[in-house]
């Protein structure tokens, strides 16, 4: 439709007094091109019109703006030169005039867009603090907006998780600051009625954001996390016709999304919108890194430099530079055990982004972060934690985040008890026997025989999770 907006163009440029022609056909393009569309249909007019919506146009000046279209289109149909065509046959803008007035009562401004920018004061609480968990979930089920308050309430350590950074980030802060045995958020489940339990917890959501500043115009509830969720989206540059994609119920905020046709997406392409928005609502998770060393450098140096340079900063950031023993044979025949990187050269680096740049001024005569082109305003290459587990998985070599643990339960595992690894890595699915526990420091230690001459032990504290599944003699 490329001809029609170039008429309207040269019509303005011929006319300069109609500056309302033109801010129409520009108002239009613009949403033509954030939607990917080069068509005007009736698909692209419901994007316009909710887009228009959205963006707090008045209903006169939408009204305007179609009006000034339809009659430029039906000037432009009048230039085709086919006399049985009528002048109002197929104009798209007199047909979008019959949609916008369903939006005639305008709305008052969204709280949203307000409430987002108060999103800060809850990333910053201190973990330590009472209301930091009820923050935590909050955010929980802002980034996953398939979740509702009864799952979230149900969630243990155990359950598979959606693969966004800021989620996983949430699952492992609640692991760490948590005496809780089983679910994420403890909420007195097993004390409690369930139906108890999420009034409590959104009286108590709701008392958290009033204190910090959030405006939702009533109560608090679903449709809230739905339009703060929108917003997030919106300001991140996630085209309306994809934000209505994932919005499997529309705020009232933003009913204008409901002109546009809801579709199926791939699920990578729907996590990948999910991470984006999630992104924009917190961009300062840790994130893995890929570091090149330098010439003979050693993990050992960049970790020494980072800690000279960083100073007690430097405990935030993780390394790992997975390593596998490779045995040979010396000259008397003597077996030789060595150790050696999976990827020479090569260290992950986990660390938030924004601080990135700082560390490598510490560093960068050390080594250097590989880049997604080789442009010096590329952003630097990340990995995603679901990706980089699957790497360790498939090494088995895991770095301290990566524990395993014994199943919490009401009789204690024994020595002799036969159990199954359900973990991951290279030991996953193996079945063997408890041979010996012991304590030290605070610590717990076990090994377990997997054979007449494998072993396995590790040391654990705040045993949360099962990795170790007791079975009875007979299911081996």
């Amino acid at each position: 439709m490329d001809s029609f907006l170039d008429f309207v163009e040269n019509k303005v440029k011929q006319d300069p007094s109609r500056k309302l022609l033109g801010s129409a056909a520009a108002s239009l393009k613009a949403s033509l091109r954030a939607s990917g569309s080069s068509r005007i249909d009736d698909a692209s007019m419901r994007i316009w019109i909710a887009s228009m919506v959205i963006a707090g146009l008045r209903h006169s000046t939408r009204r305007k703006y179609l009006g000034e279209l339809a009659t430029a289109y039906r000037d432009w149909r009048d230039t085709d030169k086919k006399p049985d065509d009528s002048p109002e046959a197929d104009n798209p803008f007199l047909s979008a005039k019959n949609l916008e007035k369903d939006f005639a009562c305008q709305p008052l401004p969204p709280h949203a867009p307000e409430n987002l920018n108060r999103i800060p004061r809850l990333l910053n609480l201190d973990p330590a603090s009472a209301p930091y968990e009820t923050a935590s979930l909050f955010l929980y089920l802002l980034y996953n907006i398939d979740t509702h308050l009864q799952d979230a309430v149900s969630l243990r350590f155990s359950d598979p998780l959606p693969p966004l950074s800021q989620i996983e980030d949430i699952v492992e802060s609640m692991r760490h600051t948590s005496p809780r045995k089983k679910y994420v958020f403890g909420l007195d489940q097993g004390k409690k009625r369930e139906s108890q339990i999420i009034r409590d917890t959104i009286h108590a959501i709701s008392r958290l954001l009033s204190d910090n500043g959030f405006d939702f115009g009533g109560e608090f509830s679903r449709d809230s996390i739905l339009s703060l969720w929108t917003a997030a989206a919106l300001k991140g540059g996630v085209p309306l016709h994809d934000i209505r994609a994932v919005l499997e119920s529309i705020p009232r905020e933003y009913s204008s999304l409901g002109l546009l046709a809801r579709r199926e997406l791939p699920s990578d392409t729907r996590n990948a919108i999910l991470q984006k928005v999630a992104d924009t609502i917190n961009d300062n998770t840790p994130r893995w890194f890929v570091f090149r060393m330098r010439h003979g450098v050693t993990p050992h140096d960049v970790r020494e430099a980072a800690e000279i340079f960083l100073g007690t900063a430097a405990g935030e950031i993780m390394y790992y530079h997975p390593t596998h023993t490779v045995v040979s044979l010396g000259r008397k025949g003597r077996r030789i055990k060595e150790e050696k990187p999976w990827l020479p050269g090569i260290l992950f680096v986990r660390i938030r982004k924004d601080k990135i740049s700082r560390l490598l001024r510490g560093i960068g005569h050390l080594a250097w972060c590989y880049r997604w082109s080789n442009t010096p305003d590329s952003p630097y290459c990340m990995i995603s934690t679901a990706e980089m587990k699957a790497f360790q998985q498939h090494v088995g070599s895991f770095t301290s985040d990566i524990k395993m643990e014994l199943l919490t339960r009401d009789t204690p595992l024994d020595i002799s008890q036969t159990v199954r690894i359900n973990g991951a890595g290279i030991l996953q699915n193996r079945i063997g026997v408890i041979q010996s526990m012991r304590n030290a420091n605070g610590t717990r230690t076990y090994t377990i025989s997997l054979s007449s001459r494998d072993y396995a032990t590790w040391t654990v504290r705040d045993i949360d999770e099962a990795l170790l599944e007791p079975i009875i003699p007979d299911a081996i």
